[in-house]
C-alpha cells in the first residue's frame, strides 16, 4: 500500500523545506513527493544511493527519507556514511522499509537515522513522522 492523499498539509504556503526522498522503487518516490508537495515542500528524489550522494553535493535538505533496501548500496550504509559527514551530522533522517522486524527498527536507528517508518504506511503516520523528527530532531 502507498501512502494515500488527503488530512491537512503540514506546512503553511509561505514556508517552503526541502526533502530528499531515496527509494529505488520509482512509483513510491511520486507518490510520496506529490503529497509532500501538496503539503509544501521543496522535493527531490533519488532512485539508488549513488544518485542521491550526486544530489546532495548540491542540496541541503531539512530531511531525508530513505529506503533500507536499494539495489547499488543499501539504505543503513547510506545513512552511516551522511551522518559521518559535518554537513549532514544533524539532518533528520528517516528510513522507510518493508522490513518490519524489530532488529531492523534497532539497525536502522543504531545506523544514526532518527526514525524508522514501516511499510505500508499512510499518508497521515508520514506526516506525523515528519512533524516529529522535524521539531524534536529525533
Amino acid at each position: 500500500m502507498l501512502p494515500q492523499m488527503g488530512t491537512k498539509p503540514l506546512l503553511h504556503a509561505d514556508t517552503q523545506e526541502t526533502i530528499l526522498v531515496i527509494d529505488d522503487e520509482q512509483s513510491f518516490c511520486e507518490v510520496v513527493a506529490e503529497i509532500l508537495s501538496n503539503d509544501g515542500f521543496d522535493v527531490h528524489k533519488a532512485f539508488s544511493a549513488s544518485q542521491a550522494e550526486e544530489i546532495l553535493e548540491h542540496l541541503d535538505p531539512e530531511l531525508i527519507i530513505l529506503d533500507i533496501m536499494m539495489p547499488d548500496t543499501d539504505g543503513l550504509t547510506l545513512v552511516r556514511r551522511l551522518r559521518s559527514s559535518m554537513r549532514f551530522a544533524i539532518t533528520p533522517i528517516i528510513v522507510s522499509s518493508a522490513k518490519y522486524l524489530q532488529e531492523d527498527k534497532t539497525a536502522a536507528i543504531e545506523s544514526g537515522a532518527n526514525l524508522f517508518l514501516s511499510k505500508p504506511f499512510s499518508a497521515a503516520d508520514l506526516r506525523t513522522s515528519i512533524q516529529t523528527v522535524m521539531q524534536n530532531g529525533s
